[in-house]
């Protein structure tokens, strides 16, 4: 089963952050949805009929190119020679990827999106190291072997409560993305 956008973008502003306004450093937006300001020419027609030309600040669409796909984005600031430039004061979100595989829809996993933003803030920062996938995939697996352990230990010591609950199977789990009854 697919987590739910609400909640990966929840995880990613928890596990990745917020700017000092609250804004996530990483966010996944539907391309459809998404809209800019833009300075420039804009020809207006009715149907085949011309209308006009203005100059003008107009807002169009951001993904114009991109149809019906998630899209990963990242907050950017610009440089302090742009930043006084309308909507670029307080920075703006940048396309880091496309949700889709061959020309074909991808719902966002949790675990590419992990992959993805660690490979841009290895970037950004330009990494202690570079790093191959195969030490990324590594580094994952040796994580979640990690994880696995800790799980493993909890349900096998029964001192702490809620180990000892779900060991015994009085306890039960809750998953993050649950919707209780209202």
């Amino acid at each position: 089963m697919s987590e739910d956008i609400k909640s990966l973008n929840k995880r990613l502003k928890n596990t990745y952050g917020v700017s000092m306004d609250g804004r996530p450093f990483f966010r996944l937006v539907f391309s459809d949805t998404q809209t800019e300001k833009r300075i420039g020419t804009f020809r207006e027609f009715y149907g085949p009929i011309f209308v006009r030309e203005e100059t003008k600040l107009a807002e169009r669409p951001k993904y114009a190119y991109i149809k019906g796909r998630f899209i990963l984005e990242r907050l950017v600031m610009p440089p302090d020679k742009y930043r006084f430039e309308i909507d670029l004061c307080n920075g703006t979100y940048e396309p880091v990827w496309t949700f889709e595989r061959d020309n074909q829809y991808q719902h966002p996993e949790w675990h590419p999106i992990t992959y993805i933003v660690r490979r841009v803030l290895l970037a950004i920062t330009g990494g202690i190291r570079k790093l191959s996938d195969k030490d990324i995939w590594e580094l994952d697996k040796q994580q979640f072997e990690k994880e696995v352990d800790i799980g493993e230990d909890m349900l096998a010591n029964e001192s702490p409560m809620i180990a000892g609950q779900l060991a015994n199977g009085e306890g039960i789990v809750v998953p993050s993305n649950y919707i209780g009854v209202k």
